[in-house]
């Protein structure tokens, strides 16, 4: 049996996509018994749960820097570490380990920056900053990916993971020098969501008097490439127009003094900060419409987790956006506010489609729930075995 040490430092910051995927990986491996070992962050405070009542088959190591996970690799052989994004790639390996290496996507090497960009910032001053670093800097970001990447792109014995076909091809377009058979597509894993299942969080949303189908719904609205801002501007539009039929709009993960907030119709808009993951599931659950208008995705959860409720999904057709959600989505073109509003209106006044589009969704959702479970059984079988 290999020798495998597990990088946990991957699933210390709990608020991202590809966080969730390595606590869930690293959670479904102890719950089928695989001994291992991980190293973890000390220093970081976010999801200490994690390292909570683990068996005694898991042993775990503390590394808070670089010098001192090389300093573990020198003192312990393995066989294989496994890095559940590009987190600690950059250290070290001896020339007989060989690392699996998570790239869930190239999104700064594929969108390096948008206009939209310093609407997001804060305050002034933090807005200043990227209208400056965006003119005379705008590949900063995609630089910085490559350099990432550069620390192991071109180890002999790496073997990758990716979630999509759409990011695969980015890899081979990027970077020629790696061989195909060195990448492995497996759907991004998720945990199950019994969608009948009463959510005690909806009493958050009778505070706020929304009630089942009253609301659009936008998440992650503090992320540029997320595109909120010109989703929230479509929906301002109609609401200008009186053509939104008094449904309101939910927007989550706002960071107070973004200028994203700023409509002319504020009276049609809640905006608040992330939410717990309860919360979510009920704002997805409730919503009469959930709005997906990222600029750049390896995969794209959320947009799933909506079908799964039989919520309808207007989606970007950009990246692995619609590779993912199939027939489950209508798309539009994420660089357009007036075709986002032209779908929107078109949802709001044709009552079988919008019936159609939610039942195209649910479907989609069990398709996708089906690959997920039979990836998840390849992917703990590329690492493990």
């Amino acid at each position: 049996m290999k020798k495998l040490l597990f990088a946990l430092t991957a699933a210390q910051n709990i608020a991202n996509g590809s966080s969730i995927y390595t606590d869930f990986v690293f959670r479904k491996a102890i719950e089928i018994g695989k001994p291992f070992d991980a190293y973890y962050n000390p220093e970081i405070e976010e999801n200490k749960s994690i390292i909570e009542n683990l068996p005694k088959n898991i042993v775990l190591h503390k590394c808070s820097n670089t010098k001192e996970l090389e300093e573990l690799l020198k003192s312990i052989h393995f066989d294989v570490v496994f890095f559940g994004n590009e987190t600690d790639t950059n250290v070290r390996l001896p020339e007989d380990v060989t690392p699996i290496i998570v790239i869930h996507d190239l999104r700064f090497i594929e969108l390096p920056n948008d206009k939209t960009r310093y609407l997001y910032r804060k305050t002034p001053f933090e807005r200043f900053k990227q209208i400056v670093v965006s003119k005379f800097a705008p590949n900063y970001d995609s630089l910085n990916q490559k350099r990432r990447i550069s620390h192991f792109i071109d180890n002999p014995r790496l073997r990758i993971i990716t979630v999509s076909n759409h990011t695969k091809y980015s890899i081979l377009l990027n970077y020629p020098q790696i061989k195909d058979s060195q990448i492995h597509v497996l759907a991004s894993p998720y945990p199950e969501i019994d969608v009948n299942r009463n959510i005690k969080d909806c009493e958050v949303f009778n505070k706020l008097n929304l009630g089942t189908g009253e609301y659009f719904l936008i998440i992650s609205a503090g992320r540029w490439f997320k595109n909120s801002y010109r989703a929230i501007q479509a929906l301002d539009n109609l609401a200008g127009k009186k053509l939104l039929k008094n449904k309101k709009v939910l927007v989550l993960g706002f960071q107070k003094g973004a200028k994203i907030s700023r409509v002319k119709n504020p009276e049609s808009f809640i905006f608040k900060n992330y939410v717990e993951h309860e919360t979510l599931q009920c704002a997805y659950k409730n919503a009469y419409c959930f709005i997906y208008p990222s600029l750049q995705e390896g995969f794209g959860i959320p947009p799933i987790e909506a079908m799964q409720y039989g919520t309808p999904v207007l989606a970007a057709s950009t990246s692995a956006v619609n590779e993912v959600c199939g027939a489950g989505a209508y798309y539009f073109n994420p660089y357009s506010v007036m075709e986002i509003e032209n779908r929107i209106l078109h949802l709001l006044n044709d009552k079988k489609f919008y019936e159609k589009r939610r039942q195209k969704g649910i479907e989609r959702s069990e398709e996708i729930a089906l690959k997920q479970n039979a990836d998840l059984n390849e992917l703990l079988k590329l690492i493990f075995e």
